[in-house]
């Protein structure tokens, strides 16, 4: 009844929630051993990865060879690699529940992307794919955003996209990313990475399981091709927290294409990367694309024209820094300045041609040359300066003043890609005042009209890209037979395996006398701009030119060195000992290692019973420093931590350093080293420098 008297009702439900509440305590149980599961398998991976890391590290402070510090520097960067690909795993559940936090900084845009291709060569080279890159010239050199993350998105997909190429090639593609309606945002530039390959391809049936965890186009036991099925679900992820956006095409059995986006941070006066010398050149205004409404139908990238035939690139330029005009052609032409003829056909621009004599005859001019009686002349291997011949010594005369009036590169590759990644890193390292003819062919049969017969084309360079060893060696003995061979520079793009095939095939030919007079040389692939500046631009006037990476690397190996001796300059031969808790032998081998290095002596014990036996048995500070694995047999290092504590609190000892090492890198260790009374905390796999900066705190 309500309070007028009248009937009233009301309406209840009641729910049983004890099958929810159970679902929950399950779901919390399984939450809770992931995150066991995830620890355990952090500390288990990364244990071994001490041993890798930490010889090469010794091994990189030894005396070795160019070639042998290209190797040590490839295996350290892939085990740093592995533990990053280790963090991704363990930070898949963060980007799930939108925990993920970038970590932003200055990264080289060209560098990164031949770091990758540095990793992933030798899967390349081990299937006899070409792997090529190509950055666009109005790419800014320098961008701020997560480059770890950045890196492991392009090595997810690459190597994707090498796992499933049979053969052909891989190619990646670095361009500004323009939409119809641009941002006036102009701190920031949204780039588009482009990674094609000629491999299987997928259906759009397939193409539906590409972005979905832990699932794979082959699922079954008999697929071709291992994986966790989670690289492609992580980069997406990644590339979004870049407010981009990740698509994949492919046509069955042609190839694929993937192509991502990502916005970045431009330099500006306050905040702009740390490079001394060079203050200014990061602050050129760049039109920027908008963070927003990134299309999610990115389209393939159009494969370049290929011309039926021969393919010709002529760039005449002066002085001038502005772009200089190209003529696309499907022809070629004889550049010797003693003939007139031309065989370039197809359509070619008369004007560029003239301007591009101009210049050959200023040149020329400037120099003192007569044009009547002058020939292309050939530059020398270092590119500078060039041979020139005169009349009263036809066998000497460097003239310091001159530079040769044109390059003449032919350049025979039979992947169009590659071919043209090539072509555009010469022209990147070429001396901006010559100007220059690239040619490109794809096959020796093409490459034979043009050198060979009764009237050859002279070139000042010839580029090899082959996929065989018998298909190199068959070409250098058309080029060697050419009338016009002398003093033409023959460049061979290969790998290891290649070059020891080549040379030995060609061990009794006059393929030794080039080599003898320096006139072959082989690149080393992946092929990069500075790997052709030792021929071009060997002063590294180019920015291109420089190598940043081996550069990088070479100052981590002189960091190293550095902290080697600030280290034993604290520590080293003045009595102090430490003591290393540590249950991995290998682990024990390395720091070990480390420790004799600096000049410490040091005890080891297996786990945490072994170093309360050690230490409480011994005068106080009998060791100076102890060094403690956090997960052992019998007692692990928290515990061995907080006993030793104990004891000195009850002595009234002053605490002695203790510094924890840990493979595991969840997110709570460093707090639990903190309570347990830890001084410090160094990650495995351990990297010297930073376990000498933390030593060096207490000495």
């Amino acid at each position: 009844m309500d309070s007028a008297g009248g009937a009233s009702s009301y309406f209840s439900s009641a729910t049983d929630i004890n099958d929810h509440k159970l679902l929950e305590a399950k779901l919390k149980e399984a939450m809770e051993a992931k995150g066991r599961f995830l620890s355990n398998m952090s500390h288990e991976i990364r244990t071994p990865l001490i041993g890798i890391s930490g010889m090469v590290s010794f091994l990189q402070d030894t005396t070795l060879n160019e070639e042998q510090r290209d190797y040590t520097n490839t295996i350290q960067t892939s085990a740093n690699s592995l533990i990053t690909i280790i963090n991704d795993i363990l930070d898949l559940s963060k980007v799930d529940a939108g925990m993920m936090k970038l970590k932003l900084e200055w990264f080289h845009t060209r560098s990164l992307i031949e770091d990758v291709n540095e990793l992933v060569s030798s899967m390349a080279i081990a299937k006899g794919l070409e792997l090529s890159y190509l950055v666009e010239v109005d790419v800014p050199p320098w961008v701020k955003g997560d480059k770890v993350r950045i890196r492991q998105v392009l090595l997810n997909v690459i190597g994707n996209a090498i796992k499933f190429t049979s053969e052909g090639e891989v190619f990646s593609r670095c361009k500004v990313y323009h939409q119809q309606d641009p941002s006036p945002d102009e701190d920031h530039i949204m780039l588009e990475y482009s990674i094609i390959d000629t491999g299987q391809g997928f259906t759009e049936k397939e193409a539906e399981l590409i972005f979905k965890s832990f699932s794979q186009i082959d699922g079954s036991s008999t697929r071709q091709h291992g994986g966790s099925g989670l690289g492609l679900v992580i980069s997406k992820q990644l590339v979004e927290l870049h407010g981009g956006n990740m698509a994949g095409t492919a046509v069955p059995g042609k190839g694929s294409t993937f192509i991502f986006t990502a916005c970045f941070g431009l330099p500006t006066a306050e905040d702009h990367p740390d490079l001394p010398g060079s203050p200014t050149p990061y602050l050129v205004p760049i039109r920027t694309a908008s963070l927003s409404g990134v299309s999610s139908h990115l389209q393939p990238l159009p494969p370049p024209k290929q011309a039926s035939g021969i393919e010709a690139t002529i760039v005449l330029r002066g002085d001038q820094d502005a772009p200089s005009p190209e003529v696309g052609s499907n022809g070629s032409s004889d550049l010797s300045m003693d003939s007139a003829r031309s065989r370039l056909t197809g359509r070619s621009s008369t004007t560029s041609i003239n301007t591009g004599l101009v210049h050959f005859s200023e040149a020329a001019k400037a120099s003192g040359q007569d044009l009547s009686q002058m020939k292309l002349e050939i530059p020398s291997s270092n590119s500078s300066p060039a041979r020139t011949v005169t009349a009263d010594n036809p066998s000497q005369g460097l003239r310091e003043d001159f530079r040769p009036p044109m390059y003449s590169i032919l350049i025979i590759c039979p992947q169009i890609y590659s071919r043209e990644a090539t072509t555009k890193h010469i022209e990147m390292t070429l001396p901006k005042d010559v100007p220059h003819q690239i040619t490109g062919l794809g096959s020796a049969e093409e490459a034979n009209e043009l050198i060979g017969g009764e009237d050859p084309i002279k070139f000042t360079h010839i580029v090899i890209n082959l996929g065989s060893a018998e298909a190199v060696v068959d070409l250098l003995g058309q080029v060697i037979k050419s009338q016009k061979i002398e003093n033409t520079t023959i460049l061979i793009l290969s790998d290891s395996v290649q070059r020891q095939a080549v040379t030995k095939l060609a061990a009794n030919t006059p393929f030794e006398q080039l080599r003898t007079k320096s006139l072959v040389t082989f690149i080393y692939k992946p092929v990069k701009p500075s790997r052709f500046a030792v021929i071009f631009d060997p002063d590294k006037m180019r920015d291109v030119s420089i190598d940043r990476n081996r550069s990088t690397a070479q100052k981590m190996v002189e960091s190293q060195k550095a902290s080697y001796l600030d280290i034993e300059k604290r520590m080293g031969n003045k009595g102090y000992r430490v003591l290393l808790v540590e249950d991995n032998p290998v682990n024990q081998k390395v720091l070990m290692k480390y420790l004799k290095k600096i000049g410490v002596d040091a005890d080891v014990a297996i786990d945490g019973v072994e170093c309360i036996q050690m230490v409480l048995t011994r005068p106080h500070r009998h060791y100076s420093l102890i060094l403690c694995d956090l997960h052992m047999p019998r007692k692990d290092g928290y515990q061995a931590c907080r006993e030793i504590r104990q004891w000195e609190k009850q002595a009234d000892f002053p605490s002695m350093p203790i510094i924890a090492l840990s493979a595991n890198v969840m997110s709570d260790v460093q707090d639990k080293c903190i309570a347990a009374g830890f001084s410090d905390y160094v990650t495995k796999s351990v990297d010297f420098i930073d376990l000498s900066r933390a030593m060096a705190k207490f000495f």
